[in-house]
């Protein structure tokens, strides 16, 4: 056992000296009279400067951390004449003139005379200036992600065994819950399914095993009970230990779900309305050789009541086919032949007075009709068609009575998305046509289909299921829109939009009554189409009335005559959709031949428009297939008029 013996002044001062931490002596009076080499190092100042100056002299300004001034009751030196006790972890900051500041952390001790007095104070120093700048430069960086997570646009949280453990103010949007309501709780509250949650629960670590991270879509049911649609991309805090949790982020993808599927379903029906235009351009051109031999027939018959009978059968049936492909080219966006200014308000009084001839008396109507200004441009039939069917379809969701509301309002559509539209908009000023049943509805799982061509949910032979296509491409054609609303026994409304233009129309003048066949004798009438049935149907029509008839297959050959005619074709009937040369191309070439021929256009189709425009260019007329011959001799002499008769 080592006996007890007087300290060694020599191994104290070898101690003092070579301390790892500042060491400083203050004596009763509060000045500093000792100081180890440390203590030079911490305190920026050689000794001799430290050794004249008092704990608290002004020489360095004492603060807090955060630079505010120290409590001087809180100094060490005036807790231990205070307290007469040593203190621990008095934390503050020293700040010398020149700017240098550092940060300490010191322990104290007092020191007593033999009497017993207090004699003054030692005091280590710790300099934790470096581990404040990390704890501060930390705390910085904390605050910003947490300002990060608060403003980021997707939803992040923290998982540990699929518990929730952090979640931002996002996510918390995203479900409809608040934090403490989801902090603690089983991730598989958010699924639907128990089928959902455990699938993602396994492929997220199947790839996280993988590659490190893992991404899946999937659906989320918020608090409110509405599912939506997320993409959830996941990464843990430590590859090699799951157990410390896994970090995620959440996208609600649902509108982009939405507009991807309205993408692909409009993607559809656009190949599907290709189809259909090409389909009906081509029936329409047999059933105007139908229509036009029934025509010629029934003329021969003459007065043959049985016979013609029959044949008013045929043309009845052929006006019906013919309708069909009108409602499939409408589809197509291939009907649209006229665009003139419309009055929406004109049409609904037109469809009103319709339906009261074809509805039943339980059924009340009511218009409210306040767009202001009410026109657009456009082509009255489709528009009025468009109405019509939509009338017609409420009419028979109401079959125990009911209420047709239709009205109008004057809207503006910005680029906010407008609810329930079955196709983007551009923005503007549009008319709104409201087409509104209290009948039995439309089935959710049915209102993406009703638009598509031949769909319907009417018994068989009550429907062709081409009312609301024609609609659909009516719509588009006249860059308008369509929303739709239904309940389940509460009824449909559906909105129509065309845009809006002010009312400059310019009335039409009358057709004078003339004598159409004498107008036609002796003129010489140039008929191109590329179907030889109706070119020699039209000779059959006209030859009989002393006109004279040239045919052609296709534009080419239509210029190459006309030009060798030198000025002796009267009209030329030209149809729009040929081979080799189209009508629209073909008739600006005979405008550069004789800028006075006269044009009328023939067509079971306009092609984006074309009929109109060329109308704009002079053309005289237009004449839709398929045609009686009343209609093409009606037509034809509308494009003489104005010539002197031919002499016989």
């Amino acid at each position: 056992m080592v006996p007890d013996r007087p300290p060694d002044h020599a191994l104290l001062s070898t101690v003092f000296e070579t301390s790892p931490l500042a060491i400083v002596v203050v004596d009763r009076d509060g000045r500093i009279y000792l100081a180890n080499a440390q203590a030079e190092k911490t305190l920026r100042l050689r000794r001799q400067d430290i050794t004249r100056r008092e704990y608290d002299a002004p020489e360095w300004t004492i603060t807090d951390f955060q630079g505010r001034p120290f409590p001087a009751d809180q100094l060490p030196f005036a807790r231990v004449k205070r307290e007469r006790a040593p203190v621990q972890s008095v934390r503050h900051a020293i700040t010398d003139p020149d700017g240098t500041r550092v940060f300490l952390n010191i322990n104290a001790a007092p020191l007593f005379d033999p009497q017993g007095e207090l004699d003054g104070m030692v005091a280590s120093l710790e300099d934790i200036t470096g581990r404040v700048a990390a704890d501060l430069a930390l705390a910085e960086s904390e605050a910003m992600l947490r300002s990060v997570f608060r403003a980021a646009p997707v939803g992040i949280g923290v998982v540990k065994s699929r518990m929730l453990t952090w979640t931002n103010h996002r996510l918390q949007q995203m479900v409809g819950y608040s934090e403490q309501e989801l902090l603690g709780r089983s991730a598989r509250m958010l699924y639907p399914s128990q089928e959902d949650f455990e699938y993602v629960g396994a492929e997220k670590y199947r790839q996280i095993s993988i590659g490190g991270t893992g991404s899946v879509e999937t659906r989320w049911l918020r608090q409110d009970g509405r599912i939506i649609d997320v993409l959830l991309s996941s990464t843990p805090i430590d590859l090699a230990h799951l157990e410390r949790g896994v970090t995620f982020s959440a996208l609600d993808i649902t509108e982009r779900k939405l507009m991807e599927e309205r993408l692909r379903h409009s993607e559809k029906m656009e190949a599907v309305g290709q189809l259909a235009g090409g389909v009906a351009h081509d029936f329409n051109n047999q059933l105007a050789g139908i229509m036009g031999y029934a025509d010629l027939l029934k003329e021969e018959l003459g007065g043959n009541q049985a016979l013609g009978g029959l044949i008013d059968g045929i043309l009845t049936s052929v006006r019906r086919s013919a309708a069909l492909t009108a409602q499939l080219l409408a589809f197509a966006r291939k009907g649209k032949y006229l665009t003139v200014t419309v009055d929406v308000h004109r049409l609904v009084f037109e469809v009103v007075a319709l339906l009261k001839h074809s509805i039943s008396k339980s059924i009340r109507i009511r218009q409210m009709l306040v767009a202001n200004p009410s026109t657009t441009r456009g082509d009255p039939s489709q528009l009025q068609n468009a109405i019509l069917n939509l009338a017609l379809n409420a009419r028979d969701a109401m079959p125990d009575g009911g209420e047709l509301t239709i009205e109008t309002a004057s809207v503006v559509v910005t680029d906010e998305p407008v609810a329930d539209l079955v196709f983007p908009m551009a923005p503007g000023a549009y008319v709104r046509i409201d087409v509104t049943d209290t009948g039995c509805g439309i089935e959710p799982s049915l209102l993406g289909r009703i638009f598509e061509p031949f769909f319907t949910t009417k018994p068989e032979g009550k429907g062709t299921g081409m009312g609301l296509a024609a609609v659909y491409g009516s719509l588009r054609n006249h860059h308008g829109g369509i929303a739709v609303r239904s309940q389940r026994g509460r009824g449909t409304t559906f909105s129509l939009y065309v845009p809006s233009c002010p009312d400059d129309a310019t009335p039409l003048a009358p057709a004078l009554p003339e004598d159409q066949a004498a107008m036609l004798a002796g003129r010489h009438i140039l008929f191109v189409d590329d179907e030889e049935p109706l070119r020699k149907l039209v000779i059959g029509m006209l030859a009989p009335m002393g006109c004279r008839i040239s045919v052609c297959a296709d534009g080419q050959e239509a210029i190459d005559l006309y030009r060798r005619s030198q000025g002796d074709i009267d009209v030329v009937v030209l149809d729009l959709v040929m081979p080799r040369m189209d009508g629209k191309t073909a008739y600006r070439a005979l405008k550069q031949l004789d800028p006075a021929v006269k044009v009328l256009l023939l067509s079971g189709f306009s092609i984006d428009g074309d009929a109109q425009q060329l109308l704009e260019e002079g053309a005289r007329g237009f004449l839709q297939k398929p045609f009686q011959k009343s209609e093409l001799v009606e037509q034809l002499a509308g494009a003489l008029r104005g010539l002197v008769p031919a002499k016989p």
